[in-house]
């Protein structure tokens, strides 16, 4: 059983503040920060769970250019995922190399 000021039980009185977050975004991004501290280690040389996820603004309608961009973005990361796995090379060497060739 964990202790009630550490783990889960924190996490749980952190992301259900009322006070803080109240939106479906700001809920997903609490719980995002939190696999990705406890994930810490565990993932050594894979991509960051930000680079998957489609971000776009929440305080205005996004422009058409800016949905596309965001998919692309998201969709770009994951070629050189896959990319890294056949190669076997570490996520960051794999996008470093893509930003090498492009430019």
């Amino acid at each position: 059983r964990e202790d009630s000021d550490s783990g889960i039980a924190v996490f749980f009185r952190e992301a259900f503040d009322r006070h803080a977050d109240p939106c479906l975004e700001g809920r997903v991004g609490r719980l995002m920060d939190y696999l990705q501290m406890k994930s810490k280690g565990l993932a050594e040389g894979l991509p960051p769970p930000e680079d998957f996820a489609i971000e776009l603004p929440t305080a205005n309608e996004p422009s058409c250019e800016a949905v596309v961009g965001e998919y692309l973005r998201v969709f770009t990361n994951s070629c050189v995922w896959r990319w890294a796995l056949q190669e076997g090379l570490d996520y960051q060497k794999a996008k470093l190399e893509r930003q090498k060739e492009i430019n």
